[in-house]
């Protein structure tokens, strides 16, 4: 194949990529609680008899933009999901949708809990938020509320600024991690 050739060929490639491309960020709240709904209901609800319902709440970032969902199965048990905000329908095996490898996590008291850090807080009528911080460099997911201009971390209960650099490391352990891989689409 001579260069020319080649040279379309890539950017043949490259157009159908892009024109392919879905961008899941812009859909709307109620969309994106519909979809879910759905593949909660077709992946954990049909043909089981582990969980009797679940409860889905969209978690805001910082900016109060939503990009974490969460789901919180009866009697017991939840996942985090995140947006993904690009991908490329049948040329990935991701989808618009992870969800959090964490099954359960543990508070600033070494007590493990398989309930969501909403659920152990006794959250109801909060906004809820999942903060993305970095944190010498790594970047860390935490759920929190907000209380008047600072926020709660639900891992230890502590109130802090998030726009705060001297936040320690402690007060973000554990943190939600999200798995760019296949199991753990939605």
């Amino acid at each position: 194949m001579n260069r020319k050739t080649l040279i379309s060929f890539l950017i043949l490639l490259l157009t159908l990529s892009l024109v392919g491309c879905v961008r899941s960020n812009k859909r709307s709240l109620e969309k994106h609680l519909e979809l879910i709904t759905k593949r909660v209901e077709d992946r954990y609800m049909k043909d089981q008899e582990k969980y009797t319902s679940f409860s889905l709440y969209p978690l805001y970032d910082q900016y109060d933009k939503v990009n974490y969902f969460l789901v919180e199965f009866e009697p017991f048990d939840y996942i985090y999901i995140t947006i993904n905000t690009i991908f490329i329908p049948n040329l990935s095996n991701l989808s618009d949708y992870g969800i959090s490898s964490a099954t359960s996590w543990e508070d600033s008291e070494g007590q493990r809990h398989e309930q969501s850090h909403f659920k152990v807080r006794n959250i109801e009528n909060e906004k809820r938020y999942l903060l993305l911080i970095t944190i010498d460099g790594s970047p860390r997911r935490t759920p929190a509320v907000k209380r008047g201009d600072l926020y709660v971390s639900l891992t230890s209960m502590e109130t802090f600024d998030v726009n705060d650099a001297n936040t320690t490391n402690n007060l973000f352990r554990p943190y939600v991690p999200f798995h760019p891989k296949p199991d753990f689409n939605l």
